[in-house]
């Protein structure tokens, strides 16, 4: 009887120390899957979105610079990034387009830089150039993509970390992309160009002629 009441207090007392180790395990375990391994996950599907983005924004302005007409243009251009958008890329991608064409998130941009000058106007958003000239002016199309990029894995609950972009909050990607437009003559359509609400911003000639960049807005800021 000795015996038996001597090694009971041990018994007890290793599964108290047991359970405490279990708990302790799982409050680590969460933090750690909380903290460090949802935000990987998180931060490796941002790299998915903004490789889709592009895409979208390559596809876009290919479509575009190969129509045979303005308004073809524009219309290539949607359509293309809303297919994609709304394909299985897009949906993993957890990517949402903002504004554009039809909603469609691309809006499209003709760059004209004079061959003698080397100067550059842009006309847009989605608004053809008033006149064509092939023989003195160089013609590109760009194709400028808005998506807002939603988690992967909401962290919205997570203490400290439910206010981070691409953590708990959507963040908003765009994207750009450059094509020689194969056919100028075909915006010089008088129902196709002109507008009361067209702009004409200049900028420094491109380097290449088949240029692409891309930003990302995180917050209102340009990184």
């Amino acid at each position: 009887m000795q015996r038996v009441s001597f090694t009971a207090p041990r018994v007890a007392r290793r599964n108290q120390l047991g359970s405490s180790a279990i708990c302790e395990f799982a409050v680590a375990l969460l933090c750690l899957l909380c903290m460090v391994v949802f935000p990987l996950i998180d931060l490796a599907s941002v790299g998915w979105a903004a490789a889709t983005g592009y895409l979208i924004a390559t596809e876009s302005a290919g479509r575009a610079a190969q129509s045979d007409s303005f308004e073809r243009m524009l219309y290539a251009a949607a359509q293309q990034a809303s297919s994609m958008s709304d394909s299985g890329f897009g949906r993993f991608a957890h990517i949402k387009p903002v504004r554009g064409i039809n909603g469609s998130g691309v809006d499209i941009y003709i760059h004209v830089t004079s061959v003698s000058s080397a100067r550059s106007e842009s006309y847009g958003p989605n608004f053809a150039p008033p006149a064509v000239d092939t023989t003195s002016n160089i013609y590109e199309c760009e194709a400028r993509t808005h998506f807002l990029v939603y988690p992967f894995i909401n962290l919205s609950a997570v203490p400290f970390i439910g206010k981070v972009p691409l953590l708990g909050e959507p963040c908003q990607l765009q994207f750009s992309c450059l094509r020689m437009v194969e056919n100028p003559l075909a915006m010089a359509d008088p129902a196709n160009i002109g507008s009361p609400d067209r702009h004409t911003n200049h900028r420094e000639p491109p380097a290449d002629p088949v240029n692409s960049s891309s930003s990302l807005h995180l917050a209102g800021a340009t990184l």
